[in-house]
């Protein structure tokens, strides 16, 4: 049975491996360079085997993965005993994390921690750490491997379509994992702070958090703290996960002032072989002052009307009471994502006034542009957000355009065909992407009339007239609108078709003669199809054929008369012959004489 496995390739990506104080690595693998990456996701599972030598209790297993997308489900790690080179069907431990305790892991890869249940005794020999999605879940969760079969013990990594039912050998590489066992406990300390530790009524906040242990040094991995507000207020989120002991939140006051407490807890976690206590809570006081006053923001370009790609400067100026400067705080820019960018998100409001630039880019249409001044308090004043936006006017980019025209052949028989090629391209020579071409002549017809351009090319067949003479054909690019250009219409061109009489009096004719069985060579396929497609795109042109194939295509069709052949019968009574069939760059093999 054939795994589905997702499959991702990496040049180069840096591996950190942290081993715990007071733990023991029982095994491991990672490498500063991995390769590509297998999906665990829906049926699809991998293992990875490793060697055990003694019998020390595992506490801990953690895989280097990135939960690629989902949102719903958990993450499966099961420790088995070997059977026969491959997982045994029951487990020896099973542990399962849910997507909301993949922690960082959701942003790209990290070590992810499973704590195993107490007692897990590994005996000697080869065991295995088996990675599966829960049933229902839409996670796709990415192991990243290491090509060449690296890990110096040789154990397989496999992998699985029918969730572990069945096995399949992957001999390219090895995954990343670390798998420990007993260790001490770190004690620990939570400190959280709020920045402005003064805001006004309906202001906010940011909540810092820092978990260290009792040698100053952060935690490692994404432990959890909560947050509470047992006074009032409310948080953008009380759950937050922290990355190098540090976490945030933003707090917003509630409708009324004075001190407000806010409460952080922190219940422990184990990461990298390390198990981080609890410790007691941490509080932090906030002071919620009534006093604000009102601003007004202006909003200026340098012009309100810009061609697609092109920029205008931008100029904020931050007013209250009317007529005097805000001294602080700064103004954020906004605009529809398909309309343009700023040069900068965000901007400092120095001496009351912000300047950045914004540049459209390939959509025409009026699009509001909006400043938002974000408030700021100075010398015991809070000056108030506001907001000011201006419509501007994005036209398309005009170019002009040159058009070209020849048809093929020049000399084209009465009563036949010839292809109309028309180019077109813009003032940098770059070929146009779309559009129609308008075709005329003054005698003969096109069997298509417009014609589309495609990459700067469009193509017309043109039937000749019944009398012989000069036709002048002409081409005339109707403009097109595209990629934030406006293509302008170029000249009319023209070329001129002399339309002559057949020297033969007939219709041209080919010749096509195939083989796909074979006596003493292999047989072939396809080229009775070759032959004949070949024959179809003459006859749209009026070329007459004869055909013959297999025991009917003879050597003998080629063959000088004085060779004993019959070419004067064949090959030299068309213009044209055409072979497909065994052969070489020297001669072409027949099964018949």
């Amino acid at each position: 049975m054939k795994a589905a496995v997702v499959i991702l390739v990496f040049l180069l990506g840096f591996v950190c491996i942290t081993q715990s104080d007071g733990s023991e690595v029982i095994a491991q693998f990672s490498s500063p360079e991995r390769n590509y990456a297998l999906g665990v996701q829906g049926n699809s599972a991998v293992a990875q085997g490793f060697p055990v030598s003694g019998s020390p209790t595992a506490t801990e297993v953690q895989v280097y993965v990135w939960v690629y997308k989902g949102s719903v489900g958990s993450l499966q790690m099961d420790i088995r005993a070997d059977s026969g080179g491959k997982p045994s069907q029951s487990n020896t431990a099973s542990v399962s994390l849910d997507i909301s305790e993949l922690g960082l892991a959701k942003e790209y890869y990290e070590w992810v921690s499973f704590r195993l249940p107490i007692g897990v005794s590994l005996s000697p020999g080869r065991w295995w750490i088996v990675l599966s999605a829960s049933a229902g879940s839409d996670l796709t969760v990415l192991w990243p491997v290491k090509d060449g079969n690296p890990y110096q013990f040789g154990d397989d990594c496999l992998t699985s379509g029918d969730h572990g039912a069945t096995w399949r050998y992957m001999e390219t590489g090895d995954t990343f994992f670390k798998v420990f066992g007993s260790r001490d406990p770190k004690n620990t300390t939570l400190t959280v702070t709020a920045k402005p530790q003064s805001v006004i009524k309906g202001g906010s906040s940011t909540i810092e958090v820092d978990v260290r242990d009792l040698n100053g040094f952060p935690v490692d991995g994404p432990g959890q703290v909560l947050l509470s507000h047992p006074d009032g207020g409310s948080f953008d989120d009380a759950s937050l996960e922290l990355k190098s002991g540090k976490a945030s939140a933003v707090w917003t006051s509630p409708d009324s002032t004075g001190n407000f407490r806010v409460v952080a807890s922190y219940k422990g976690h184990s990461y990298a072989g390390t198990d981080y206590l609890a410790c007691n809570d941490a509080q932090t006081i906030i002071t919620v002052n009534p006093e604000q006053t009102s601003t007004t923001t202006y909003l200026s370009l340098s012009s309100y009307s810009v061609n697609t790609r092109g920029s205008v400067d931008v100029t904020v100026t931050v007013k209250y009471d009317g007529v005097i400067n805000v001294p602080g705080g700064t103004v954020s820019f906004s605009c529809p994502v398909d309309a343009g960018s700023f040069a900068d998100a965000s901007k400092p409001v120095v001496n009351g006034k912000a300047t950045t630039t914004w540049t459209a880019k390939t959509l025409d249409g009026t699009f509001a542009l909006k400043a938002s001044y974000s408030g700021c308090t100075s010398g015991g004043t809070n000056y108030n957000p506001s907001s000011d936006s201006k419509d501007i006017t994005v036209n398309l980019t005009p170019v002009s355009t040159t058009a070209s025209i020849r048809i093929s052949p020049d000399y084209p028989y009465i009563n036949g065909s010839a292809w109309v090629t028309v180019d077109v391209q813009d003032d940098l020579h770059h070929y146009v992407p779309g559009g129609k071409v308008q075709l005329s002549a003054t005698s003969g017809s096109f069997r298509s009339n417009p014609v589309k351009i495609s990459n700067g090319r469009a193509y017309a067949i043109w039937d000749t007239p019944a009398t012989k003479g000069d036709v002048v054909i002409a081409a005339d690019f109707q403009g097109y609108s595209g990629g934030g250009y406006q293509y302008l219409p170029s000249a009319p061109v023209s070329c001129v078709g002399h339309v002559t009489k057949d020297p033969d009096g007939s219709k041209l004719s080919c010749m096509t003669e195939w083989n796909t069985n074979y006596s003493w060579l292999a047989n072939l396929t396809g080229t009775e199809d070759d032959a004949h497609s070949f024959r179809d795109h003459l006859a749209l042109f009026g070329w007459t054929n004869h055909d013959y194939g297999n025991d009917n295509s003879w050597q003998d069709h080629f063959k000088n008369n004085w060779l004993f052949g019959a070419e004067s019968d064949y090959l030299d009574k068309h213009d044209f012959t055409y072979y497909s069939g065994h052969g070489s760059p020297f001669y072409i093999t027949f099964n018949t004489w």
